[in-house]
């Protein structure tokens, strides 16, 4: 890096193109916490021997979502995406134990194996008012597969707390 900033659009700046079939994981980390994270996460990778891109980017703290990889606070975006040549589990399985262990949030579009129970301490409130918001527009659980249902606990603790409760618009404000 010659120190200099640069910003182009997303379209440019992030145009790769992986022409092999991959996988990944990515995972939204505190920015006050992600040189230290980036640092053990390319140690774990390079003392086992892990192949993979390592995708970085930065947000500021501009999220109004409840849920997600910036909710809440400026994020610094860590992607691992390998070539499925070989089976990517246990780089992603140890890969996710440094991202949560830095604050990491997960991308839920991505590979994850977060439970139910770590959303709900990760997001505290944010959670409880997502998971009012979905089960009043899928009360029966119509939109859910398998992943879904992990990480939503759906026929599990979580289900069935919202009922009684009126079927209006969720109107809650997260404070940031």
């Amino acid at each position: 890096m010659d120190g200099r900033s640069d910003v182009y659009p997303s379209a440019e700046g992030f145009a790769r193109k992986l022409f092999y079939r991959h996988d990944e994981i990515e995972f939204g980390i505190p920015y006050e916490v992600h040189r230290e994270c980036l640092k053990e996460l390319e140690a774990m990778l390079q003392e086992k021997g892990y192949v993979t891109i390592i995708e970085v980017r930065f947000t500021p703290d501009k999220s109004n979502g409840l849920l997600g990889p910036g909710a809440g606070r400026r994020t610094c975006y860590i992607e691992l995406a390998p070539s499925l040549s070989l089976d990517p589990a246990e780089m992603f399985d140890e890969a996710e134990k440094i991202f949560l262990k830095y604050g990491g949030y997960p991308h839920l579009g991505k590979v994850t194996k977060v439970t139910s129970a770590e959303m709900e301490a990760m997001y505290g409130e944010r959670f409880v008012v997502f998971q009012r918001a979905r089960e009043r527009q899928d009360p029966e659980g119509k939109f859910l597969n398998d992943f879904a249902a992990q990480v939503f606990e759906v026929g599990g603790r979580l289900s069935g707390i919202f009922e009684g409760q009126s079927d209006g618009v969720v109107n809650h404000h997260v404070a940031e």
